[in-house]
């Protein structure tokens, strides 16, 4: 029987992107003719649970290969390394788990047609050029992002200092200029402090709304640290408020009808899942409103509660005509999704590719 096997980095957010791929490539194939074969590392610290996840995935041709846990080698330092190294380390020391593994599913008389590999797990590469099975990367972000992640080399070799120090970035092949505020929390090693926790927190319960926050601890606090968000305005708000301090349902969310706006940091995945679902969130497509921050990118709760309360109202001019973009840009989306759409049209010509090879 022919296989894919999909390779993810250890977070249930990329878990879940190649779990629906590999749905997605069996909807586009006649039954019990493929399977999907998907590699499942364990990180060194408590991450969100996947199992319960892993569980609920009732596709017999998808099937699940967890690999054996990696020590890593003592830190040099006192401090502990951020999760992104760590979950680098873990991935290049699983290489020869990753070997044992396809030469498992290979020695059950699959053959595998291609090795689909999330960015960060760039490591097993070499693994199945050795092995000459096709591999190829998922990388689920903006072409714009695409863009800077390969231009990364060029700024470590020019650039003496760290990114989240520099006011500007250089110019990069296929991308505006950006700023180090607007680059991705990893590559500035910052997450948002407790007293901005806290005033997003306060702004979203003054501004009267019903709604869901998830908000998790840091990946690497296992010195007990944890996010403190108490009620601060009353405890009539209560009834409006439901934190949720683990992996929520995103798309399950978003698809809901009562859900009428998006607070987000506009993480690529997040902002596809709800364009799809018509929910508004994101200034430069003309589906959302700005959070103005200060100098030091504070964003104050009276900011956060003008913007919800904004979005929010009926009445809102400015709110109507983001709502109504959304519903473009929804449709828009949905066509590419659709069996004759563009999406689905090139999905179609890489696999129809991978069955010539």
């Amino acid at each position: 029987m022919e296989a894919i096997v999909l390779y993810p980095s250890p977070a249930i957010g990329h878990l879940v992107t190649m779990v629906e791929l590999g749905k997605l490539i069996l909807t586009t194939r006649p039954p019990n003719s493929i399977s999907i074969h998907i590699l499942i590392t364990t990180p060194p610290y408590r991450v969100d649970d996947t199992a319960s996840y892993i569980a609920s995935v009732s596709f017999d041709s998808i099937i699940f290969h967890h690999l054996p846990a990696i020590s890593l080698p003592p830190c040099a330092t006192s401090s502990v390394p951020a999760h992104e190294t760590l979950i680098c380390d873990v991935l290049r020391l699983s290489n020869p788990n990753v070997h044992n593994s396809l030469l498992s599913i290979i020695d059950k008389n699959y053959k595998i047609q291609s090795f689909v590999m999330d960015i960060f797990c760039s490591p097993a590469l070499s693994v199945v050029t050795k092995l000459n099975i096709p591999g190829y990367f998922l990388f689920t972000s903006g072409a714009a992002c695409l863009a800077c992640a390969l231009y990364l080399p060029t700024i470590h070799k020019t650039i003496d200092k760290s990114i989240k120090d520099l006011n500007t970035l250089p110019t990069i092949p296929g991308s505006p200029p950006i700023r180090s505020s607007d680059m991705p929390k990893p590559l500035r090693d910052r997450l948002f402090s407790k007293e901005q926790l806290k005033e997003i927190a306060l702004g979203l319960e003054r501004s009267g709304h019903r709604f869901l926050w998830v908000v998790r601890n840091p990946p690497n606090s296992q010195n007990g640290q944890t996010v403190d968000l108490t009620v601060q305005a009353g405890p009539d708000l209560e009834s409006l408020r439901l934190v949720v301090k683990m992996w929520a349902p995103q798309v399950a969310v978003l698809n809901h009808d009562s859900v009428g706006g998006f607070v987000t940091h506009c993480g690529w995945n997040s902002v596809l899942e709800a364009v799809f679902n018509r929910v508004v969130l994101v200034e430069e497509i003309k589906i959302a409103l700005p959070m103005d921050d200060s100098k030091d990118g504070f964003v104050s709760a009276a900011e956060v509660e003008k913007r919800v309360t904004e979005l929010m109202n009926s009445d809102s001019m400015e709110g109507n005509s983001i709502r109504a973009r959304a519903k473009d840009i929804q449709i828009e989306a949905r066509a590419a999704l659709s069996e004759s759409g563009t999406s689905r049209v090139a999905l179609t010509r890489l696999l129809k590719s991978w069955n010539q090879s």
